[in-house]
């Protein structure tokens, strides 16, 4: 018997109990929260997933599902990228393949599971996915196929809010004269007012004729990382508004960054090199490279570490000093993340050949 309760019995004093009021509120807790974490997960292209959920259903356009610590929660369809549903392994099996830069794959799997005895709202679900993966596999005309089978079945105007307009904007002429075609047959279905209607005015816009050398809707006027999300200056830059950019990445560099300086010291130099082909300005031009080659220097296991060196190799080239040029562009393909960034690592094979080219 320890000596604690020795003198426990000799003085008459209670044995407190085994269950203190912070284990019984643990136990409390234990029984209330699910025994085993659900795999359910809540992707998005711009934000950290949402993990150890327990998706319910789709409903009124709104994701319904159980949080980690069991509280109920509702999610808009347009704002989610994609979703894994662990009690459906080929969902999981298609979303992986899509991180992993499979949208083809992705969109085989998903498409044989409309086939199968599925739930309803996660058929409406998988239709919805289609339409993103199809144009993110290059296939803007049945992107907006599915989006007007989608009309035409009446769904929720959630699933309307987020059409594909991006790769309709990259599509050739010819294809973009079918995707009017499909536009103007489901317009009648269209509402004149609010949010849909304004996806579908977007939609249109981005499948319009151009004139000859006029870019795209969407299209960025200065090529970058996929890692950059729809920030301010990232829009500044794609619409080639490089002056105002170069304005918020001084200011923002200039106070506490918030674990950005990376991404932002990326943003300064490519304003810097905007304004430097747009002008002709050596000063832009060196003031890009520092930009990139501080990003490099005090964040070199950065995700912009890649595209930094690439473009810093751009601004020795654009300067006179090919050989240096070469020698950033190694170190860039070393660097860069060909299934994130297969469009830079095709620019960056390309400005290599012209720099070698120059040294021979």
């Amino acid at each position: 018997m320890s000596f604690r309760r020795l003198a426990s019995r000799q003085t008459g004093t209670p044995r407190r109990s085994r269950w203190s009021s912070g284990a019984v509120a643990v136990a409390i807790a234990a029984a209330l929260l699910p025994s085993v974490a659900s795999a359910d997960r809540i992707l998005s292209a711009d934000s950290p997933p949402i993990s150890g959920i327990t998706v319910e259903r789709i409903a009124d356009g709104e994701l319904v599902y159980t949080s980690a610590m069991g509280a109920r929660i509702t999610k808009p369809v347009h704002q989610i990228g994609g979703l894994v549903v662990s009690a459906f392994e080929r969902v999981k099996e298609a979303e992986d393949a899509a991180f992993d830069g499979e949208p083809g794959r992705a969109h085989e799997i998903l498409e044989a599971e409309l086939g199968r005895d599925r739930p309803d709202w996660l058929k409406r679900w998988i239709r919805y996915r289609l339409m993103h993966l199809a144009a993110q596999a290059g296939r803007p005309l049945e992107a907006v196929k599915r989006y007007a089978s989608l009309v035409r079945r009446d769904v929720h105007p959630n699933f309307l809010r987020n059409p594909p307009v991006e790769a309709i904007g990259k599509a050739e002429a010819e294809t973009r004269k079918k995707i009017r075609a499909v536009l103007e047959g489901i317009s009648a279905e269209i509402p004149e007012e609010g949010p849909v209607a304004k996806a579908f005015r977007e939609l249109e816009r981005y499948a319009a004729e151009r004139g000859e050398g006029q870019r795209a809707p969407g299209e960025s006027a200065i090529p970058m990382s996929a890692g950059l999300g729809d920030d301010e200056i990232t829009a500044l830059l794609k619409r080639g508004a490089f002056e105002r950019a170069l304005e918020r990445t001084e200011k923002a560099l200039s106070g506490p960054t918030g674990g950005r300086m990376a991404q932002l010291l990326y943003q300064n130099g490519l304003a810097h090199l905007g304004l430097a082909e747009k002008q002709g300005s050596e000063r832009h031009f060196k003031s890009a490279g520092l930009s990139f080659m501080r990003a490099v220097i005090y964040f070199p296991r950065s995700l912009y570490a890649g595209p930094c060196l690439l473009e810093a190799g751009r601004v020795h080239a654009a300067i006179g000093r090919p050989e240096k040029a070469v020698e950033l562009y190694d170190r860039a393909l070393n660097q860069l993340d060909e299934k994130r960034n297969k469009h830079l690592v095709k620019r960056l094979r390309k400005l290599k050949r012209q720099a070698t080219a120059e040294l021979q």
